[in-house]
């Protein structure tokens, strides 16, 4: 019964989630900045050309700026500039510190009011607007954006039928995750079944303990991280790979996804200079954790 509940789940989704078609995404200027953007040949000039089409009403580069904006991925240079050309480059107009290009392009559309409110995180957004927000991700294929909303949802816990656990567990092994959410259900399952933990809930771990069982196969999620070990340090790759998804604290997803996955899909971008530069900036906190547990590894962080 409990089986048939989690496949059930399962089979609801979606076989494969379609990423909506964005607006001013089939622009020529647009696909030249974000080329430009994942060739990581001259950060200014690719944010530059993003912010000329974001200014200029291209709700596509509106997105992807606010993204890469928000995940704190722009150059160095750009803290280097003084503030107002800072904003200006970086921001739409709109109070003393301008506006998040994503709350722009959120005005009409969905998919990017969700990119935003995840973007937003707890501060500025209630549990119950997470969670609406992961849902609309998740059916237009946001792989990214959908599992950070998932993750918040994990740290924030509960239980009962609105409780932000039971919604892990109906969404963990959601396709269109790509299997990242397989992770947060295993933790689920054993923080639900370790008495020292005090959290009850035997009918919820059954469902998760049927859903991770039903799943049918499960992707090597380090593997962009594998690739690049391969590439940097082919004598001991493993050592790497190992290294750098350890430092992530088990969640990966947070440094191999992209930023938008209707406008750049993850495959396109883990293959392209950008992965590299961003998983740089990612993981600068973690470089001396990663140096500890592999040499090799934490000189593809400088």
């Amino acid at each position: 019964m409990l089986r048939a509940l989690a496949l059930s789940l399962i089979l609801a989704c979606p076989a494969a989630a379609q990423s909506p078609t964005w607006p001013g995404a089939e622009d020529p200027g647009f696909a030249a900045a974000r080329d430009a953007w994942l060739s990581g040949a001259d950060d200014m000039a690719a944010l530059g050309q993003l912010s000329a089409l974001a200014q200029a009403g291209n709700p596509a580069a509106q997105a992807l700026l606010g993204a890469v904006v928000a995940d704190g991925l722009v150059p160095a240079a750009v803290e280097a500039l003084p503030r107002a050309d800072r904003i200006a480059l970086t921001r739409a107009p709109g109070g003393l510190s301008g506006t998040s290009w994503l709350r722009v392009a959120g005005a009409d559309g969905p998919v990017a009011a969700a990119l935003a409110t995840v973007a937003s995180g707890l501060s500025q957004a209630t549990p119950a607007e997470m969670a609406a927000a992961l849902q609309t991700l998740l059916d237009a294929g946001e792989t990214g954006a959908a599992y950070r909303a998932l993750v918040t949802l994990y740290n924030i816990g509960g239980l009962g039928p609105e409780g932000a656990w039971t919604q892990v567990a109906a969404a963990g092994a959601h396709p269109a995750l790509q299997g990242h959410g397989l992770p947060l259900l295993e933790g689920l399952r054993d923080l639900l079944s370790d008495p020292a933990t005090g959290v009850s809930d035997p009918v919820l771990l059954a469902v998760v303990t049927a859903t991770l069982a039903a799943v049918p196969d499960r992707k090597d999620l380090d593997a962009p991280l594998a690739a690049l070990c391969t590439a940097g340090c082919p004598s001991a790759p493993e050592g790497c790979t190992a290294a750098l998804a350890q430092a992530t604290g088990g969640l990966v997803g947070f440094v191999t996804l992209s930023p938008v996955e209707g406008l750049v899909d993850s495959a396109t971008y883990q293959a392209s200079p950008r992965f590299a530069l961003d998983l740089r900036t990612r993981m600068a906190p973690a470089a001396d954790r990663v140096g500890a547990a592999d040499a090799c590894a934490a000189s593809l962080l400088r």
